[in-house]
């Protein structure tokens, strides 16, 4: 009898031991793929900046440097 009880408690205790790592690794699946779409969104983002950078820049008629100061043209009054 006590040994029944105890193989009984064993086997509980093996199910609940698995289904916490399976709990476990399920978060870790989870916290993995929210990161890399929080990394991928991220990276679009970025690209679609840039991308619409350069189509501003096109339209203004050529390469445009934002650090490049304007030069301020000259009016002459006569």
């Amino acid at each position: 009898m006590k040994l029944v009880f105890h193989f009984h408690f064993f086997c509980v205790c093996m199910i609940l031991v698995r289904i916490t790592i399976f709990i476990d690794l399920d978060f870790l699946i989870f916290k993995y793929l929210l990161i890399r779409s929080h990394y991928c969104h991220k990276e679009l983002m970025v690209s679609a900046s840039k991308r619409h950078c350069s189509l501003i820049r096109s339209s203004l008629g050529g390469v445009f440097d934002p650090n490049q100061r304007r030069e301020k043209k000259k009016i002459f009054r006569s």
